[in-house]
């Protein structure tokens, strides 16, 4: 077997979750039907909602059922530009594709954009949002925690200073939800993004959290699914290993949190102490990175070229960066606005991995580097 460190990327789907997904299979009724099978299809739905919005402190009718990040945070930008609500949007060169390539693609229609600086370590800090002129038509889209390098962001003092302004607030919690106690009755945020797969559930499912008042168009027109919201027959299935999945990470938090801390100060202090001109990308310290993400640029004259290819040759699975643009033959944005020109490897650690594997990951990576 080998050591799968790209839990950033995606992550294994946890037992439990796929036992629940079973069951919910023989639910096979069509929600939308008025008969005994479509109500208890209907009606498990309901549970399922209900579970996460018990969660993250909201109300059921809040929560819109999508397939994942992506969609998610292009239904937040383009639903509420859609709308009519706002003109101006203000967010950072390091988010998520999903979130930049709508927000180029309103600049390129006519709406104001400001893309905000981050600071050395890559965090966008409430001074700089606060030095952008929001209003009541202003929408701020900024991520909890940078998939790439997992440096954290302020979204909490940059979303009580949206609400001062009257501007609409939007987070990326993609990669925080499971690890973090996220809840909007406490956090004022008017639109937050979950993907089910990166916290042990299943690859297609999500959802995205509307605060009552904020008023989204839907990306496309049929049904009245999901308060027509998002039209098309509901997946049942994919609905309950969301919720499942979401249900046993946030009742583990604190553990997963305290064992992924643990894991990735053991691989940063192997690579500062045997690794020369190892570059850590973000910051390393708990208070403002997630505990789940590592990434760092290798010297190139200790042999750095094709270091993700000698690694996965060696057994180990890591990312570059991104695992949406991980084909693509060019430096990801984000190390591009860093200003990084070395190989970069990105390891992301999950709930099964072991110090065991930290060290075996450390001393293949110094042999791939001929250090020993």
């Amino acid at each position: 077997m080998g050591i799968y460190l790209d839990h950033a990327a995606t992550t294994p789907l946890r037992a439990e979750v796929k036992s629940a997904m079973i069951e919910a299979m023989d639910r096979f009724g069509n929600p939308s039907s008025a008969h005994q099978w479509g109500r208890e299809a209907k009606a498990a739905i309901n549970r399922y909602r209900k579970t996460i919005a018990e969660i993250i402190g909201c109300s059921p009718t809040e929560i819109i059922f999508t397939s994942g990040g992506t969609e998610s945070n292009n239904m937040a930008i383009k639903g509420l530009l859609d709308s009519g609500r706002v003109r101006h949007l203000v967010t950072g060169n390091l988010e998520h594709d999903a979130v930049l390539k709508p927000v180029q693609k309103a600049e390129e229609k006519g709406f104001a954009v400001d893309f905000v600086e981050h600071n050395d370590d890559g965090q966008i800090t409430l001074k700089e949002i606060q030095n952008r002129p929001l209003t009541d038509r202003t929408l701020v889209s900024l991520m909890m925690v940078n998939n790439e390098i997992g440096i954290l962001n302020d979204v909490r003092g940059v979303a009580n200073y949206a609400r001062e302004k009257g501007a609409i607030f939007h987070t990326d919690a993609v990669q925080a939800l499971g690890i973090y106690d996220i809840n909007v009755s406490d956090l004022p945020v008017d639109m937050l993004s979950c993907s089910a797969h990166k916290f042990n559930g299943p690859k297609g499912s999500g959802f995205l959290y509307v605060r009552s008042g904020t008023n989204i168009s839907p990306l496309s027109l049929g049904g009245s699914q999901e308060n027509g919201m998002r039209p098309g027959t509901t997946d049942i299935v994919g609905i309950c290993g969301l919720a499942i999945a979401l249900e046993l990470a946030h009742a583990n938090r604190e553990n997963h949190y305290e064992h992924l801390r643990k894991v990735k100060t053991r691989l940063v202090d192997r690579l500062k102490s045997e690794i020369p001109s190892v570059c850590f990308n973000g910051s390393v310290n708990p208070s403002k990175s997630s505990p789940k993400i590592l990434s760092v640029s290798i010297d190139p004259a200790l042999g750095g070229d094709n270091l993700l290819f000698k690694m996965d040759l060696h057994g180990v699975a890591l990312s570059g960066g991104s695992a949406c643009s991980s084909g693509a033959q060019k430096a990801s944005h984000v190390q591009e606005a860093l200003g990084n020109e070395w190989p970069t490897l990105r390891f992301s650690f999950g709930t099964d991995t072991t110090l065991a594997e930290i060290d075996s990951a450390a001393d293949i990576l110094k042999k791939v580097l001929k250090m020993t």
